[in-house]
């Protein structure tokens, strides 16, 4: 009980780091473009990934990590790692599923509505991928997680009605919230090959190995609007550091380690912190208002969410 705690706590604290990162983005986005933004953060976050891997390596003389693993061709960088071929095909897998896809579109969700209605549309992941999870696995969902699922589409309804008033220039509701859940289906298929990889690698190198694949699979993407970036402002560059740093590394290990312990529905399902969370932020730090819709929806949401959590642990 104390470890599945852990693990627990370690995949919500991930959400708190994650629940400011609308906010940040925003701040960025005076520089940076969606895709360039991507790029950056996380060949930010695999360099310092590497760097710390790479100084523990020669504290300890070897990899711990790498220990009864084979290094099987993968060249010097990942025989660091010790993944052996297949493992290392879904850690790409989940790192262009996790990191290049989902930030790809969540990027460009932020760019087209609010950090308020994009952290809690974000709420309704745990539904979608309980629906993913028994399409893909059979595993049927339980009378009380399908009204949890039920509920909290509701909720995003509610939300996205909200925002039917006047738009601001560069705002597109529709199409921010069409990224938003494509991000969430790619987040779903995330977390099941986490699930699959958890028990044969360490947090810190999934995570690191992730950033690096993910990273590498932006630039195609940030060729597209690299030409509109600008010189960062003090504001962009603090923001920037905190999706590195904070979002990009810190989270990540946590999270991959949560999944250890709990399963991808519990973890998934963690995401109501992040409405909850992503609300304050936006109104303390961006001066976002909230109306008393969006409120009742984001109710509604957390409501639907937590009854689907209620569950007993399933494996």
């Amino acid at each position: 009980m104390r470890s599945y705690r852990a693990h627990f706590l370690a995949a919500a604290l991930s959400m708190v780091i994650w629940s400011a990162s609308f906010v940040a983005t925003k701040y960025v986005y005076q520089s940076m473009a969606p895709f360039t933004t991507g790029l950056v953060r996380f060949a930010c976050a695999a360099a310092l990934f590497m760097l710390v891997k790479f100084v523990f390596a020669r504290i300890k003389g070897s990899s711990r990590s790498s220990e009864g693993a084979a290094g099987g061709g993968q060249g010097a960088l990942f025989q660091l790692f010790g993944f052996d071929r297949e493992t290392l095909k879904l850690v790409a897998l989940s790192g262009f599923l996790g990191i290049t896809c989902y930030f790809g579109f969540e990027n460009i969700g932020v760019k087209y509505t609010s950090a308020t209605n994009c952290s809690l549309i974000v709420a309704s992941f745990p539904a979608l991928t309980a629906f993913l999870e028994f399409l893909v696995y059979r595993k049927r969902p339980t009378v009380v997680q399908v009204a949890g699922m039920a509920l909290a589409f509701i909720g995003v309804a509610v939300i996205v009605a909200s925002a039917s008033g006047p738009v601001e220039p560069g705002r597109n509701e529709l199409a921010g919230v069409v990224f938003l859940m494509a991000a969430g289906v790619a987040w779903a298929f995330y977390n099941f090959i986490v699930r699959k990889v958890s028990a044969e690698v360490s947090s810190f190198d999934l995570s690191a190995v992730q950033s690096v694949f993910g990273a590498l699979l932006f630039v195609p993407l940030a060729l597209v609007d690299a030409n509109q970036t600008q010189q960062l402002g003090p504001d962009s560059a603090l923001a920037l550091l905190f999706l590195v740093v904070g979002c990009s590394f810190a989270a990540y290990i946590l999270y991959n380690w949560g999944l250890e312990g709990i399963s991808a529905a519990t973890a998934v399902s963690l995401l109501n912190l992040i409405p909850v969370l992503g609300v304050v932020f936006g109104a303390l730090v961006l001066g976002e208002s909230v109306s008393l819709q969006q409120v009742v929806g984001g109710a509604v949401v957390l409501f639907g969410i937590y009854l689907g959590s209620r569950e007993p642990e399933g494996g």
